[in-house]
């Protein structure tokens, strides 16, 4: 996943060209998929749908549905860390990010 994100943002700023960036998308369309099966296995239903809706953003943002905002990928991705923080146990209380950008 991180990856894909530091591909996106690539493309995004003009770092990645579009062949490149198609190829990477590919990629990204087959992970994810591996991955769904893979934590629909294990997972509870929240972080399968914390996952959904960060999939689901990324595919509109690709799919030019959606504008990309980093500040709107990274909330999403924190959800579903979150989520997975609290099914594995690690801490039940939130991570968050307290940066500028």
């Amino acid at each position: 996943m991180a990856k894909a994100l530091a591909n996106l943002d690539a493309f995004y700023n003009s770092r990645l060209p579009p062949d490149e960036a198609a190829r990477q998308f590919d990629n990204f369309n087959e992970q994810r998929i591996r991955l769904y099966g893979y934590m629909a296995m294990f997972a509870p239903q929240t972080v399968m749908d914390a996952q959904d809706k960060l999939i689901d953003h990324l595919l509109c943002i690709s799919n030019s549905r959606k504008p990309y905002v980093w500040a709107e990928v990274r909330i999403l991705a924190l959800e579903l860390i979150n989520e997975v923080r609290r099914d594995v146990g690690i801490d039940k209380t939130d991570i968050s990010y307290n940066g500028v950008l």
